[in-house]
């Protein structure tokens, strides 16, 4: 009967850490996710609240079809004061005013 190396068995281990260890990290992200309280501000950024089930409802309120929109993609990195910037923005009635407006529901929600 062939036994096992002590080599192969620190390699066996070292996996199964490392296996476990990817475990703990999604379980903790997940767990940050989901407890997340922070405040929204103008400096959050758009993927942040595209995240957010109820902030995506607000939003959609005050501006229908915005999460479903094709270019949103190219905004989830920007925060929505860099966003409001955009000349874009502003032609399609995305002011200073109503995301501030739309952000303090979201954050009465929290």
């Amino acid at each position: 009967m062939l036994r096992e190396r002590p080599a192969i068995r620190r390699i066996g281990k070292m996996y199964d850490d490392e296996v476990n260890l990817r475990r703990i990290r999604v379980r903790l992200r997940n767990h940050q996710i989901k407890e997340n309280k922070m405040a929204y501000t103008l400096d959050t950024k758009v993927g942040e609240l595209l995240k957010d089930a109820g902030a995506v409802k607000v939003f959609e309120k005050y501006a229908p079809g915005v999460s479903r929109n094709p270019m949103i993609g190219l905004a989830k990195g920007m925060t929505l004061k860099t966003l409001i910037a955009m000349p874009q923005a502003r032609e399609n009635g995305i002011t200073e005013e109503m995301v501030s407006k739309v952000l303090a529901e979201i954050n009465a929600k929290k």
